[in-house]
């Protein structure tokens, strides 16, 4: 995505209702080429989230100063960015197409705790000048989220956020080539010290801690390793089952086994499975992990994006 200033338009941030969810959710799911396809599913369904939580929920488009999205249908030409805002949760979920748009919904937010004060609905930390923790969690895509984390550090009074991570968001498109691999197979009961192996070790290389019961994600035939040898060498998930997508995640090969194409493998294995229900193959991979990365473009991924997510408080 390529941010544009939008420089003769005054950019505002106006909060609508829920029922413009899934407008939102297409809308973004469409600007951001495929980045946002997870965020864009949970937003899907916020119409149908119960009403005790919709005064939580703060959904907020960006547009001109003077467009609100009530009355009139909404010309979604007009929308420079989304946002879902959860004050009591401390956490943003965000996409903007301009600048100024993310701009705009720094601006909502700050507005918003500026409102808040000790023992008036805050629900959360207190810095130590006597001030609620603003956001603790900000997560979209990159160009968004580091237009908006200068006047976020500022609420929280930090120079650099706690903790950042950066993902490519990849898919394989359906002109690169799959195979079936007999060594792969579903997870079972009877493997789960060497799935707790690999959970250890994957959360110790990359700082990721899974927090998915693996005993479930075997019941759930969502589990799969690659076998060679009666030895159990790679082994990886599907996350996230949408619409057309399903997320791939997880993969890791074991030291001792690495550099002899197990992974490459797996990976054209459970796409294959992927395929076969009529569903498009997408992942997820740290853009620091520059080796997968290149592994995955000779593959056939795409990048589709960069999804973004930020600690900005430990």
């Amino acid at each position: 995505m390529n941010m544009s200033d939008a420089a003769t338009q005054v950019i505002s941030a106006v909060r609508v209702s829920l029922t413009e969810a899934p407008g939102a959710a297409a809308w973004m799911r469409e600007q951001s080429g495929g980045t946002l396809l997870l965020l864009a599913h949970f937003w899907e369904r916020l119409p149908q989230a119960s009403r005790f939580l919709h005064p939580d929920l703060h959904l907020v488009f960006a547009m001109p100063d003077g467009r609100r999205a009530a009355g009139d249908p909404l010309d979604w030409t007009l929308v420079h960015g989304a946002m879902l805002y959860v004050p009591h949760a401390h956490r943003a979920e965000v996409f903007s197409r301009s600048a100024a748009g993310a701009d705009a919904l720094s601006l909502y937010i700050s507005g918003w705790e500026r409102l808040l004060r000790p023992g008036e609905g805050s629900g959360g930390p207190i810095t130590t000048d006597n001030r609620p923790v603003p956001l603790q969690f900000l997560t979209g895509d990159a160009e968004t989220v580091g237009a908006m984390l200068p006047q976020m550090l500022t609420l929280v009074k930090r120079r650099a956020p706690a903790r950042e991570i950066t993902n490519y968001v990849m898919v394989l498109p359906g002109s690169a080539a799959v195979m079936e691999d007999s060594n792969v197979r579903a997870a079972r009961m009877d493997d789960e010290p060497v799935l707790n192996r690999w959970r250890r070790l994957y959360s110790h290389e990359r700082g990721i801690l899974f927090d998915s019961n693996i005993s479930e994600s075997i019941r759930s035939n969502n589990m799969f390793v690659y076998e060679q040898g009666g030895q159990i060498v790679t082994v990886a998930k599907f996350d996230v089952d949408l619409p057309e997508h399903v997320e791939i995640g997880g993969v890791f090969t074991f030291p001792e086994f690495r550099s002899k194409g197990y992974g490459r493998a797996m990976m054209g294995d459970l796409a294959a499975r992927i395929r076969k229900n009529g569903k498009t193959p997408m992942l997820q991979v740290d853009e620091q992990n520059t080796v997968a990365h290149r592994l995955y473009l000779q593959l056939g991924w795409v990048d589709a994006g960069r999804l973004c997510r930020v600690w900005l408080v430990p």
